[in-house]
């Protein structure tokens, strides 16, 4: 009889990085034009008048949309990792042995098979601020905490009761920027089309960067024992895993009021430590309120 029990995650977090190179760099980008230089011919002026007025009505009524510039952001990240270090030390020193010396060895379930079932989950909480209508700068925190534990007894050749248990600790920090190339999404309402409709036509697309810190640690312990008899022999592995990453991401943020907004995006995460293990697939479902 096998039974595999999965507890549950909690956000951990600490660390906040800068990224200034790039808030610059998107300053500089999105900056308006320097004005021209005066010598306006006189037949021109009335012309050059409207439309300073009309620019600046258009200024206006961007101001007025951009008035919440700071913006929280939380929600789930769905992981899809390669742990491919982790199963290999499992197969070796755990699968292959106990399989030549118990008939009928059945293989724990791993986070490698969380994974590869779309099983599992970072929480994000991020704080953020408007650049312009097109930028704006991120930090985000947050982690993962669980186990994976498996009971399973064996007849042969000794009424056998085993316990194999995984755990994983994840925390993370990161800072980065977004970059909306038809500017941050606005939600117009039109009494002719419905409130979903409404929402997908304000709907923007944007271009996110971001780089962080991840503190992992693993841990591994199984323990056989003879049924009712107190004896038992256990092993027990942990394993320390800091490193850095880069991402590249992309999105969509749809309004669905005034300051609030769904966020769809995924991206891939570079680590520059233990590559095989951590990088992975993260596909983002987030929620967005500015303040």
């Amino acid at each position: 009889m096998n039974a595999s029990v999965c507890k549950g995650y909690f956000v951990r977090s600490w660390f906040l990085c800068p990224f200034l190179v790039l808030l610059m760099c998107g300053t500089v980008w999105s900056a308006d034009p320097l004005p021209q230089a005066s010598g306006t011919p006189e037949n021109a002026k009335t012309t050059v008048a409207s439309s300073t007025e009309n620019s600046g009505e258009a200024a206006k009524d961007a101001g007025d949309a951009w008035e919440n510039r700071w913006f929280l952001k939380w929600g789930l990240a769905n992981v899809h990792a390669g742990i491919k270090e982790s199963e290999s030390r499992i197969h070796n020193q755990l699968n292959v042995p106990f399989g030549l010396l118990i008939p009928g060895w059945d293989r724990p379930r791993t986070f490698k098979d969380l994974s590869n079932d779309f099983e599992l989950y970072d929480l994000h909480l991020a704080l953020g601020r408007d650049i312009n209508a097109k930028w704006s700068w991120f930090v985000d925190v947050g982690g993962i905490v669980g186990d994976v534990m498996n009971k399973t007894n064996y007849p042969l050749p000794l009424p056998l009761n085993v316990k194999v248990g995984f755990g994983r600790r994840i925390w993370f920090a990161a800072a980065g920027v977004d970059y909306y190339p038809w500017g941050k999404p606005v939600l117009e309402r039109d009494p002719t089309r419905s409130a979903i409709m409404d929402a997908l036509r304000s709907s923007r697309p944007f271009i996110e960067g971001a780089v962080g810190h991840v503190d992992a640690r693993e841990s591994v312990a199984a323990r056989l024992q003879i049924q009712h008899l107190p004896l038992s022999l256990q092993v027990k592995e942990k394993l320390y895993q800091p490193t850095d990453y880069i991402s590249p991401r992309i999105g969509v943020e749809t309004p669905i009021g005034k300051n609030d907004s769904l966020i769809l995006a995924a991206g891939y995460l570079f680590f520059d430590h233990h590559p095989s293990e951590i990088n992975n697939l993260s596909i983002y479902v987030l929620h967005s309120h500015r303040f």
